[in-house]
């Protein structure tokens, strides 16, 4: 291959990325309507610690540096939590 073939093929896996992760918050945000509806918390400090060594875990499993995966999920879940903070506000 050359570079310009690796380049599309990081693109499209980009791309990829993008899609799961749309796929996954769409599926954080109904997390979000269930924790309206019945009232609960919007951060589960239990949950994230088990996400984020679980996340760990695959990282060193797939050789992927295990801070940048927490690093990763952190990030996503600060975003979860903000949505589902709104959300709760909402109505």
């Amino acid at each position: 291959m050359n570079l310009q073939e690796l380049r599309d093929q990081v693109d499209q896996l980009d791309a990829q990325l993008i899609e799961i992760l749309a796929q996954r918050f769409a599926c954080t945000r109904q997390i979000g309507n269930y924790k309206k509806q019945f009232d609960k918390p919007a951060v589960d400090n239990g949950r994230e610690d088990y996400v984020v060594n679980t996340w760990c875990e695959l990282a060193r499993e797939h050789n992927i540096e295990p801070e940048l995966a927490a690093q990763l999920i952190r990030a996503i879940m600060s975003q979860v939590v903000r949505e589902h903070k709104a959300i709760r506000d909402v109505g």
